[in-house]
């Protein structure tokens, strides 16, 4: 396996651990905004 190909098999796995993170703070996020901010 060249150097170009292992490069480009990190940055896919980097990108996909990036979006799955991102997903887990989109449905984190309600929950976390509900302990921030106080009820009115």
């Amino acid at each position: 396996m060249s150097p170009e190909e292992t490069l480009e098999i990190f940055a896919l796995l980097q990108a996909a651990e990036l979006s799955r993170a991102k997903q887990g703070a989109m449905v984190r996020l309600p929950e976390l905004g509900s302990q921030v901010t106080p009820d009115r």
